[in-house]
């Protein structure tokens, strides 16, 4: 009778570790496919940036073509047009985030591209303060920093363009007005 009962016991151990092994499973499939949704969701312009396009807020752009010579042509964005235009080009494109740079300090310097690349600094004249910096490097890699905090305190992220020709249209249209 003690042998029939330890047998039984022991398959409901047996069955209980084998639940268990399956719910933890379970687990990290549920994990890993939030993770994937989360990384692939397209998220708009306004989403990644924070920036709310008002009166106040002016654009500072940098546009450079060759990575070796220090040829960057600054252009103070003023005129509601140009704000205008460039913010509807950014706008074009949804953005999801890149994975292949999780700590992103390091994203633009380690992209390999063809030495075209833009940098627009977006400033709140009515808080008198950065709101913040979108780098475009290349056709894939976009790096973000905003300032959470008016003290300063930055986040930075990087996202890949989901609009491939987005690229090409701002840089044409930044090159074109940029001194």
């Amino acid at each position: 009778m003690e042998e029939t009962e330890r047998t039984i016991s022991s398959d409901k151990g047996g069955r209980a570790a084998g639940k268990k092994k399956w719910i933890i499973l379970a687990v990290f499939a549920v994990l890993a496919v939030c993770f994937l949704v989360w990384a692939f969701y397209p998220r708009s312009f306004d989403e990644i940036t924070g920036v709310k396009i008002t009166e106040g807020v002016q654009i500072g752009c940098n546009v450079q073509s060759d990575p070796f010579v220090e040829d960057y042509r600054f252009k103070e964005l003023s005129a509601s047009r140009e704000i205008g235009d460039v913010v509807s080009i950014l706008t074009s494109s949804d953005y999801r985030k890149d994975i292949r740079y999780p700590f992103s300090n390091s994203a633009t310097s380690t992209q390999a591209f063809d030495g075209r690349n833009m940098r627009m600094d977006f400033y709140d004249s009515e808080t008198e303060r950065y709101v913040c910096h979108f780098h475009l490097i290349d056709e894939g890699l976009v790096e973000v920093v905003t300032y959470e905090t008016a003290e300063g305190g930055e986040k930075v992220r990087t996202y890949t363009p989901t609009d491939s020709e987005m690229f090409d249209r701002l840089y044409e249209y930044l090159d074109d007005i940029a001194v």
